[in-house]
């Protein structure tokens, strides 16, 4: 009779060291699991990381608006040149030896006086006019003589003044792939910063 008891206090002492075992087990666990939460959410996100994942994100979306905006170097234009340093020579040559008269003048001074024709991005005369109300050129580096060019052969081919104000970003974009991107990406909510644009082509 006394054995068997003794072999019954064993038993349920042997369940009873089990079960506070169990309990220190989950304890830990639990702890451990909660100090490792913690410890990422307080981690700060440090260079390294964003180094790897913002610069690849902006990159990219800035790799896009370039192939949509920016003429390819050698591209054809529909009015016989090509997006080149040849090209912004040419035009610079047509500023020096097209002279408009009467109504083609006129139209030369309304297109050429509105914001946003001159060479912005190079030479710190910023988002200005091209020319003065008296047809004069506001610069005189090679860009913005050759947008001025581009104005008085577009006018004299018979374009029209949207046609021509188009025609003038677009070799903006060309001449300034990275100002005018970065304009393009700050207006679609996307900062430009790090995103390795080329500065600009032709020299002034």
């Amino acid at each position: 009779m006394a054995k068997e008891i003794v072999i019954t206090i064993n038993r349920d002492l042997l369940v009873v060291i089990m079960l506070v075992f169990l309990v220190v087990l989950v304890g830990i666990n639990q702890y451990l699991i909660f100090s490792i939460t913690g410890a990422i959410t307080r981690a700060p996100i440090t260079g390294r990381i964003v180094e790897e994942v913002q610069p690849t994100g902006i990159t990219g979306i800035a790799q896009q608006i370039y192939e949509e905006v920016v003429p390819n170097e050698g591209e054809q234009t529909g009015y016989g040149i090509a997006f080149s340093t040849d090209g912004m020579n040419t035009l610079v040559n047509y500023y020096r030896s097209i002279e408009l008269t009467g109504n083609e003048q006129e139209r030369f001074i309304n297109i050429g006086t509105k914001p946003d024709t001159s060479c912005e991005y190079c030479c710190g005369i910023g988002e200005g006019a091209a020319i003065t109300e008296d047809g004069r050129a506001k610069c005189g580096c090679a860009h913005h003589l050759a947008l001025i060019g581009l104005i008085k052969y577009l006018i004299q081919q018979g374009y029209t003044d949207e046609q021509i104000l188009d025609e003038t970003q677009r070799w903006k974009a060309y001449f300034f792939p990275q100002g005018y991107v970065s304009e393009v990406l700050e207006e679609r909510g996307i900062s430009p910063e790090s995103a390795g644009l080329p500065t600009q082509r032709g020299g002034c």
